[in-house]
């Protein structure tokens, strides 16, 4: 898709995972240009050329909103809402595509879905890895004037892989065959 297209791929501090492991914080400083790794230049070798994917790296990566790593004073809540206003400030486009961590994007069916709902047990599962769901993300003003957020439940559609082939969520604690 970002070799068909000359669609701008945003860095957002606010999408970084919901957890407090030293894995989870951020390497590239605020404004920082990440570069691609060794194996992922390795990878696209195989696929698209390295060479393009340091181009992509450094032509189409977009960094207002690389504020660097996560702080202590900035909840997992804080962020999933400082998303939303993003995406709803956005003037380009409608579809929204983000990649992530799985406990982020639970955490955030958790946070916008309504308490009764869980389709696809997208809140209590574990996303897996390259896993790709889609949804519609509604943005509302409530009598008092706040402005909330609410994820359509019938429109939580697992895409990759389908529901067919054992769906994107998996529970977690099972014992894996």
């Amino acid at each position: 898709r970002l070799l068909r297209h000359n669609e701008k791929v945003h860095v957002l501090s606010c999408c970084q995972e919901i957890s407090r492991q030293v894995d989870t914080v951020a390497v590239t400083r605020a404004g920082q240009r990440a570069s691609p790794s060794c194996h992922d230049l390795a990878a696209a070798a195989d696929h698209c050329g390295g060479p393009a994917l340091t181009s992509l790296y450094e032509s189409r990566l977009t960094l207002a909103g690389n504020t660097g790593s996560k702080t202590l004073q900035v909840t997992g809540d804080q962020r999933m809402r400082q998303f939303c206003e993003w995406a709803f400030s956005r003037t380009e486009a409608d579809v929204v595509i983000l990649a992530g961590h799985s406990l982020w994007f639970k955490s955030f069916f958790n946070c916008y879905l309504d308490p009764k709902d869980n389709p696809r047990n997208c809140k209590t599962a574990k996303m897996k890895t390259a896993g790709v769901v889609t949804f519609l993300l509604y943005s509302f003003t409530n009598d008092a004037g706040e402005v909330l957020y609410s994820i359509e439940p019938e429109t939580v559609e697992e895409v990759f892989p389908p529901a067919s082939e054992g769906g994107a969520f998996e529970e977690t604690g099972k014992k894996k065959e």
